[in-house]
């Protein structure tokens, strides 16, 4: 997904590539960072996660990311640290009683579908 927003004579790029159970996909990532790069000067490329993994080497070298990373043009995230906090605050915010039921809904079927991981690999046990 590519959403551009547009400001006074300057476009912000944000890509974002969502990985709930699939695989990485051969320079996936380095691809669309190229793309990026080449096409946008403000862009940032949000890699998340079902189970908060790092995208693999198969998708983009490891120094390459963390050079993106560093610079601010890649984010690297999960479900559990970055989609369920910004429900929560939309849920905070809205005044319609059937999305607020949505957006209950939804967090509470992430949490049971989804688990993160620590860095060892196994599921890490969290309390919502």
């Amino acid at each position: 997904i590519q959403i551009t927003f547009k400001g006074k004579g300057k476009n912000f790029i944000l890509c974002i590539e969502n990985k709930p159970w699939a695989g990485d996909q051969p320079s996936q990532l380095k691809r669309y960072s190229d793309y990026l790069k080449k096409e946008h000067k403000n862009y940032v490329l949000l890699f998340i996660s079902g189970n908060g993994r790092l995208p693999s080497e198969f998708s983009i070298p490891e120094e390459e990311r963390k050079e993106l990373e560093r610079k601010g043009n890649l984010l690297c995230t999960s479900y559990h640290r970055f989609l369920i906090p910004w429900l929560r605050e939309c849920f905070k915010e809205c005044e319609a009683e059937k999305v607020r039921w949505f957006l209950r809904d939804f967090i509470s079927w992430i949490e049971k579908n989804f688990r993160e991981e620590v860095s060892d690999g196994a599921p890490e046990e969290r309390n919502h």
